[in-house]
């Protein structure tokens, strides 16, 4: 039974992690236009909102902010599984929200070919520092924190599992949501967190 319940899992968070590629790749190219409507609005949430929060000097604080955020989206994904078609349109809206997000994350605070050099030094030990590689590795819970939330908004209606009524009685929710996704993603904030601090990520 465990198995099978792994194997549907598994089907509905890779097909759900397919649209929410799309949509973050849409997300991607529309925001290549900066008067485009999405653009003005992700550049006012992640300039004015998100960066503010994740540049203070709190551990914590930048844990709790990430946590809330991401755990946010994930229930509301999972609740929007009672709706039908519902789930499909929420996980597009949030990858192209991220792939929007990302755009402007990476063209405000990417490196540039010029200002490579410029802290040689600084930089090395930046990508050395151990810290910010185990904040990096307990990051990598979120993927699959992720995965699991998609197949869980999923399993409920728009991708019913008919082989058996045992299994799709055994598949409870928001037990696993509680039990499984929600420590992943506290850890994960946990070391996104811990990781920025340390890589000062948003310093220019």
């Amino acid at each position: 039974m465990e198995s099978e319940i792994f194997q549907a899992l598994l089907k509905a968070g890779l097909i759900g992690g397919l649209v929410l590629l799309i949509g973050a790749i849409s997300g991607w190219g529309m925001t290549q236009a900066p008067d485009f409507v999405l653009s003005r609005m992700m550049r006012w949430w992640v300039l004015k909102v998100l960066v503010p929060i994740l540049k203070r000097p709190s551990w914590l604080l930048r844990s709790i902010a990430i946590f809330v955020n991401n755990a946010g989206i994930c229930v509301a994904l999972v609740a929007c599984g009672r709706v039908a078609l519902l789930p499909w349109f929420a996980i597009a809206a949030v990858g192209v929200a991220m792939g929007s997000a990302l755009r402007v994350l990476v063209f405000e605070f990417g490196w540039r070919g010029d200002e490579v050099d410029v802290d040689r030094d600084g930089a090395s030990a930046q990508v050395g520092d151990r810290w910010a590689g185990f904040g990096m590795l307990l990051n990598m819970l979120e993927p699959p924190a992720i995965v699991l939330t998609l197949a869980l908004a999923l399993v409920q209606l728009e991708l019913p599992i008919t082989s058996t009524n045992e299994l799709h009685e055994a598949i409870r929710v928001w037990p696993i949501m509680l039990t499984w996704t929600v420590p992943m993603l506290a850890v994960a904030a946990g070391g996104e967190s811990l990781w920025m601090g340390r890589q000062r990520v948003f310093e220019h």
